[in-house]
This record gives structure tokens, C-alpha cells and sequence, in this order.
């Protein structure tokens, strides 16, 4: 690709868009919580791929979910450290967040939209944190970088999340109300 010649790039971008559009989509809306927001973070990841001259071939779908990843975190930087203070102080203890464990025999199995439903029940910057280090394979200290936190706040606002998660999940499947799961 000459210097300047946005049309191999262009080519590249679309296939990966054509290929995995959607799911790049899915990723940054999970993460930011807002369709446009995440929408907008895919376009501004897709508009880096242009303006990169050192780009030749658009990036395998692994490191392209990492850059729409951080542009969405980005879009929502403000919130994820309010709610990175919020949790800061939040307790972690399984036994209090849970109680006994559920009968799994009698329940249904959680569906996709049963889980994407729990993540955005989930505060922003652990929902976040969950997404990047259980969903996506950040490592603690890769997911740090990118939010701007110390490995104690990532492996607190994970804990807090999968508990959350687990609640919110059992809540589901159970077919109680979040709100007697809560009380």
C-alpha cells in the first residue's frame, strides 16, 4: 500500500466490518451500555484504521475487539471513574452477597440475553472490568492500563462483578424479581 492510499485499508476495514460488525457493535455497547455510544466507538476504531498509513491489512478480529474495546472505554471514561469510586468501598464477601446456593437442578439454563441482561444490570466501571479480563482475556494488569487503575481496584471490581453477575443470574432463572433476590 502506497503512502496515502487509504483504498487497501479501506478494503481490509470493510471485510472486518462485513465479517464482524455486529459483534465488535455488541462489544462496545456491553461495555458502554448505549447502542450510539458503542456505535460511535466501532466508527472512531474504523476511522484509526483509515488515518493509519502503516496499516496494510486490518487487524485480526482478536486485536480489532481490543482497540473497539478501548475506544469504547474511552467514550465513557467520566462515568467508569465515578463508578470505580463508588465500588471502591463496596464489600466483596461471597457469603454476604449470595446466601445458600440455588437448587440448580430445578432451573433453567441462563440464555444469551439472560446474561447480556445481568452485565448491564452490572455498575460501569466492574461490568467493565468483567467484560475485559473474563470475556475478553485482558490480563489484570493489561485491563489496569486501559482503565487507569491499580490491580487491587481490577481484582475488587471483578469480584464484585462476578458476584453481581451470579445474583443477577440466579435472580433470572429462579423467575424471582431482582428486587426479592435484593431483600
Amino acid at each position: 500500500m502506497k503512502h496515502g492510499d487509504t483504498t487497501a485499508a479501506f478494503d481490509q476495514l470493510h471485510a472486518l466490518l462485513e465479517r464482524s460488525g455486529v459483534r465488535l457493535c455488541a462489544l462496545a455497547y456491553m461495555i458502554t451500555g448505549d447502542w450510539d455510544l458503542g456505535i460511535d466507538a466501532v466508527a472512531r476504531f474504523l476511522d484509526a484504521g483509515l488515518k493509519n498509513d502503516a496499516l496494510s491489512e486490518a487487524p485480526p478480529l482478536c486485536a480489532a475487539r481490543r482497540l473497539v474495546a478501548a475506544e469504547a472505554v474511552a467514550a465513557i471514561r467520566p462515568q467508569l471513574l465515578e463508578s470505580a469510586a463508588r465500588i471502591a468501598g463496596m464489600t466483596a464477601d461471597p457469603e454476604e452477597w449470595l446466601g445458600a446456593a440455588p437448587e440448580m437442578s430445578t432451573q433453567q439454563p441462563p440464555t444469551r440475553a439472560d446474561v447480556e441482561e445481568a452485565l448491564l444490570a452490572i455498575d460501569g466501571f466492574p461490568r467493565v472490568v468483567l467484560l475485559l479480563t473474563i470475556f475478553e482475556g485482558f490480563s489484570i494488569a493489561d485491563a489496569g492500563r486501559l482503565l487507569k487503575a491499580n490491580d487491587r481496584l481490577i481484582r475488587h471490581a471483578q469480584m464484585v462483578a462476578l458476584l453481581a453477575l451470579t445474583r443477577h443470574l440466579s435472580c433470572q432463572t429462579r423467575k424471582r424479581s431482582p428486587w426479592v433476590c435484593r431483600n
